[in-house]
């Protein structure tokens, strides 16, 4: 509520009540420095909001595709004739981490103050979700054709190289 005293009287306040938003528009609309503040403040917030909603769509995205990157390296070793071992998964796991990170996953937490028990991916920018989930889709593709695993290695790495590592990702 925001209460001002009737210019025409000068002794009976008037008291308006105001919802968030219009309290939002009238701060926005003033045509000096605090209007000018506010309008920034609102500017920033939407940037940050637009930001997480993309991070969160990348996010939720790559969930959907580990399916198919686990699927692949289950099929891989039964075409091999042996069980898919959880060796196998971290491995896949770790190559495309350790190239869109530029470091090992136990470091990168280390750096960023990332909890061991936290979901890595969570604290990611979106250009590094999209690269991971890039890489995976590739990496799938050459499972199903079954390279072995260092072949695998040196095409992501050969890709990432010329391709993806001269942009700011680290």
């Amino acid at each position: 509520i925001y209460t001002t005293k009737n210019l025409v009287s000068k002794s009976n306040p008037i008291d308006y009540s105001l919802t968030i938003n219009m309290a939002k528009e009238l701060a926005m609309l003033e045509n000096n420095e605090k209007g000018k503040q506010a309008r920034q403040y609102f500017i920033n917030c939407e940037k940050l909001l637009k930001e997480k909603l993309k991070q969160e769509r990348l996010r939720q995205e790559l969930k959907l595709e580990n399916p198919y990157m686990t699927d692949a390296i289950k099929d891989f070793q039964m075409c091999k004739g042996k069980i898919a071992e959880a060796r196998h998964f971290m491995n896949e796991f770790k190559l495309i981490n350790r190239l869109v990170l530029g470091m090992e996953t136990n470091k990168y937490r280390e750096n960023h103050n990332i909890p061991k028990n936290a979901n890595l991916r969570d604290y990611l920018m979106p250009v590094q979700i999209n690269l991971i989930l890039k890489l995976q889709r590739m990496n799938a593709s050459y499972l199903e054709e079954g390279l072995e695993y260092q072949e695998r290695k040196e095409k992501l790495v050969k890709i990432f190289e010329t391709k993806y590592k001269p942009k700011s990702l680290h």
